[in-house]
């Protein structure tokens, strides 16, 4: 076993996000309802951080690749976008949510949501919302709210320490759950063959 490590820290910390829709060319109104609420919705999160910076430079890589679909969801099918994460890394993009619009045969679609880090390529997480009347763009700007709020709860925690100073810590965001008197637990990202994996440390109360 390694110890926790800055490299671990740094690839599994859910920061600098980016997002894209996979088949924006195939599904271009609604492609663009969807990218504005996950960005709508990373911005008003306080436990993440969007990276404006890079959006547009990850779409249009994400647009010049030829991918009808990443379902379902998984590492190996997002082996197609290696060379994109990697560049998108460089530049300072840890995370990434992939958006697809999925349509049936009987005309129902679906928003799936899809979590990755750039550092490896790795799916972390995947999640499918109905939209519940396709005639109104209303209800995808909904079914994109409702899988995201259910791929959130795959992100397995909720805030990272960046300082410590005896007994006390500083965390570099929070849940909107953390209030004064709120006790968390705290992890170390330790690598177990070649695999991450989160151990419990000890435990931490909210002060201000």
């Amino acid at each position: 076993m390694a110890l926790a490590s800055v490299q671990l820290d740094d690839q599994y910390s859910y920061k600098g996000f980016i997002v894209g829709i996979v088949n924006a060319k195939t599904q271009p109104v609604f492609a663009e309802q969807v990218e504005k609420e996950l960005i709508s919705l990373l911005q008003a999160n306080p436990r993440f951080e969007f990276l404006e910076k890079n959006q547009e430079s990850f779409r249009t890589g994400l647009n010049s690749i030829s991918a009808k679909t990443i379902q379902p969801a998984s590492t190996d099918q997002l082996k197609i976008y290696e060379d994109l994460f990697k560049d998108q890394y460089v530049k300072g993009s840890r995370s990434v949510i992939l958006g697809e619009i999925l349509k049936n045969e009987d005309a129902d679609y679906q928003i799936n949501l899809t979590l990755a880090i750039t550092a490896t390529g790795e799916m972390i997480a995947t999640e499918t919302a109905a939209v519940s009347n396709p005639k109104a763009l209303d209800s995808f700007v909904l079914a994109t709210r409702e899988a995201m709020a259910e791929l959130v709860k795959k992100i397995p925690f909720d805030a990272t320490i960046v300082k410590r100073d005896g007994y006390l810590v500083v965390l570099d965001r929070g849940a909107r759950v953390f209030r004064p008197g709120t006790q968390v637990s705290v992890f170390t990202t330790e690598n177990r063959d070649g695999k991450p994996v989160f151990e419990e440390t000890g435990l931490i109360g909210i002060t201000q």
